[in-house]
């Protein structure tokens, strides 16, 4: 299981989804999460500040792939971690970072760009949300 839309906090059905370009050379899976560079998406990459949106479907390289856009989205996502393996109540709020292959959320990194929810330790999935990048970028 990847990233898996859960709702979104508008109570609109589904998410926003655009087209883009696939710049990523093994091509994407549904719900990978993906970052935008030079105007084409591909996986995110662990620590990225350009994290941009979901894989709505598989695609290879420069096809294109429909990106759930993350605006008032929730996802639900498993996660794990080597030092840190649960969640709990206090780590809600937490930015937690995406594990190397973009499709799960590595406890053990904190300031990632990826908002912890909520969380059902029974199914071992936490709903997250992407970091608004613009608020990063006006308050820097």
């Amino acid at each position: 299981m990847a990233f898996e839309f859960a709702f979104q906090l508008n109570n609109a059905a589904s998410p926003a989804v655009k087209k883009y370009n696939c710049g990523e050379s093994d091509g994407v899976s549904k719900g990978d999460l993906l970052q935008l560079t030079d105007g084409e998406v591909e996986l995110a990459e662990v620590g990225s500040t350009t994290l941009f949106g979901f894989a709505a479907h598989d695609a290879d390289e420069d096809e294109d792939v429909g990106v759930m856009m993350p605006e008032d989205t929730v996802m639900r996502v498993p996660y794990a971690g080597t030092t840190k393996e649960t969640l709990a109540v206090s780590d809600i709020g937490t930015f937690f970072d995406v594990n190397a292959t973009a499709d799960g959320l590595d406890l053990d990194e904190t300031d990632g760009s990826l908002y912890l929810f909520d969380y059902d330790a029974d199914r071992g999935v936490a709903f997250v949300m992407i970091k608004n990048q613009d608020e990063e970028e006006e308050g820097e």
